[in-house]
């Protein structure tokens, strides 16, 4: 068994953030990556060549409300994956509500969800499901204390 594989691979990442106002702060960003194989590994014929989407978005946005409460929200757009199994792209939205008390970052209350969008999306399937990546819906609240 012999892994004489070859591939160039590139991309880059263009972001951006904005701040239209003391309260609100504005993020994007743009992935792109591709790769190219010249030569697959002898040990598995099969190798998928591309097992990272080509192209991604992300959006984000953190507004400072009244009573030291902060709104967050980030959205990721992800280009589908044709690997051993066909990944679908998909949209997932997150949302973030915190409260610190203090004004400061010692302590910090903080309810949110994940995936919102969707009750579950696959980010990656292998062909035996062992590697699979599934992201499940999620709501979580944390508290964080600093010192």
């Amino acid at each position: 068994m012999s892994n004489n594989g070859e591939a160039d691979i590139f991309g880059f990442e263009l972001a951006a953030t904005w701040k239209p106002f003391p309260w609100c702060s504005l993020w994007c960003a743009y992935t792109f990556f591709k790769s190219y194989f010249e030569r697959r590994p002898t040990w598995y014929a099969e190798v998928p060549e591309v097992r990272a989407p080509q192209n991604q978005l992300a959006l984000r946005s953190s507004l400072d409300l009244p009573h030291n409460l902060r709104f967050d929200t980030a959205l990721f757009v992800v280009e589908g994956l044709k690997v051993f199994k066909q990944v679908s792209g998909y949209a997932r939205l997150d949302l973030r509500l915190a409260w610190r008390p203090w004004g400061d970052d010692r302590l910090e209350v903080e309810l949110g969800v994940r995936n919102l969008t969707d009750q579950r999306h696959y980010e990656y399937k292998d062909e035996v499901s062992i590697l699979s990546s599934r992201i499940e819906r999620s709501v979580y609240a944390a508290l964080s204390v600093r010192f």
